[in-house]
């Protein structure tokens, strides 16, 4: 009896320990991928703000040369 209840306190322990390490290793890889689409809309949005900044410059400076010209 004492055998067959320390047998399930181990098999429980071993049971309880891979249990927690799949789900740690889902958080990394659910964190890992969060991580990485977060980083993708923070570049999108910067590229779509540095190409609308860079049209602002270019209509600044071309309606500069035509008042210099006219």
């Amino acid at each position: 009896q004492l055998m067959k209840k320390s047998a399930i306190t181990i098999e429980s322990t071993i049971k309880m320990y891979l249990q927690k390490k799949k789900y740690l290793e889902m958080k990394k890889s659910a964190i890992t991928i969060e991580s990485t689409i977060k980083m993708y809309l923070q570049k999108k949005k910067y590229l779509e703000m540095k190409k609308s900044a860079i049209t602002i410059e270019s209509t600044i400076r071309m309606s500069l040369q035509k008042k210099k010209y006219q």
